[in-house]
C-alpha cells in the first residue's frame, strides 16, 4: 500500500517528522505499507495570492508555477495520506495552512475519495484538539473516505523532547487503525455531513448565476459528478432524504 506523508513543521525532520515515522514503524509490523515523505519547509510550494482563478476557472489557471500539480497527483495515487503539522498557538503552522490555501479549490471540486487520512498534530502542551479538527475538517472537504485523529504530546522541558507515554500506546492503536482503515475499503458510504455538503454545493453551482460567477465549478457538477454523489457510492436513501430536506432549509436561508 501506498500512503502519502504530507509533513508541516518548519522544523522540516522535527518532532512531527519523527512522529510519523513511528506510524510508518508501526504500520509495518501489520504488512506491506510504502511511505512517501513531503517536507513542506524544503518543497517548492509558494504562498498563494488569494488570486480566486483556482476556484473560479480552474486551478490550472494558478498564475504560480510549482510543485502543486506533483503533490496532487501524488495524492489522488496514494492509497492513504498522512497530514501532520505541529501545532502552533492552537493551530497548524503556516506551511501547512498555506499547503491547504493552495489546495482550496479541492473543497469545491472533491476527488480524494479513495483515500483514507490520518491528521496528525504534535504539541507542548494544550491546543491539539482544536488543530485537529481544524485539519480533520479541512480535508473531509477533500472528499476522503475517512479521518483518524492523532494527537501526540512532546513537551519541551527537561533538555528532551519525546512523546509522553500514554501516548505512545495511542500512538500504537492508531497506526493499526489507519492500517486496518487502508485495507479494509468498503463501497464508499457518505456521511450525512459529506451528503449535505454535497447536495448544497451541488444546488449552489448549477444555478444560472454559478455557470457566469463560477464556471469551473458550474462544469463540474453538471457534467462530471454521479446523480446522489460526487462518484458513485452506497448511499443511504433515508440520510439522502433528511439531506434534501436541510438543502432546501439551507438555500432558503441563503436566498432570503
Amino acid at each position: 500500500m501506498e500512503v502519502l506523508a504530507i509533513i508541516g513543521s518548519p522544523r522540516g525532520k522535527s518532532n512531527t517528522y519523527k512522529a510519523v515515522r513511528l506510524v510508518e514503524k508501526e504500520m509495518k509490523n501489520f504488512g506491506d505499507v510504502n511511505l512517501e515523505y513531503i517536507l513542506l519547509n524544503e518543497i517548492d510550494l509558494k504562498t498563494c495570492k488569494g488570486c480566486f482563478n483556482c476556484l473560479r476557472i480552474g486551478e490550472e489557471r494558478c498564475p504560480l508555477k510549482d510543485a502543486q500539480i506533483e503533490i496532487e497527483e501524488k495524492m489522488i495515487s496514494s492509497d492513504g495520506i498522512i497530514f501532520a503539522s505541529p501545532t502552533y498557538v492552537m493551530n497548524v503552522s503556516w506551511l501547512f495552512k498555506n499547503f491547504l490555501d493552495r489546495f482550496a479549490y479541492i473543497c469545491h471540486r472533491p476527488r480524494l475519495f479513495n483515500q483514507s487520512a490520518l491528521v496528525l498534530t504534535t504539541v507542548g502542551s494544550y491546543g491539539a484538539k482544536t488543530t485537529l479538527e481544524y485539519m480533520a475538517n479541512a480535508v473531509t472537504t477533500w472528499g476522503c473516505r475517512s479521518i483518524i485523529k492523532l494527537p501526540l504530546t512532546v513537551p519541551p522541558v527537561g533538555g528532551k523532547e519525546e512523546i509522553v507515554d500514554q501516548d505512545i500506546e495511542t500512538l500504537e492503536k492508531t497506526s493499526k487503525q489507519f492500517y486496518n482503515d487502508l485495507v479494509n475499503k468498503d463501497i464508499l458510504s457518505p456521511k450525512f455531513s459529506s451528503l449535505v455538503q454535497f447536495r448544497l454545493q451541488k444546488a449552489i453551482f448549477t444555478e444560472a448565476g454559478a455557470k457566469i460567477d463560477f464556471p469551473k465549478d458550474y462544469e463540474y457538477y453538471t457534467t462530471k459528478i454521479s446523480s446522489n454523489y460526487y462518484v458513485n457510492a452506497n448511499v443511504n436513501p433515508i440520510k439522502n432524504a433528511v439531506a434534501w430536506i436541510v438543502e432546501k432549509f439551507l438555500m432558503r436561508k441563503i436566498s432570503s
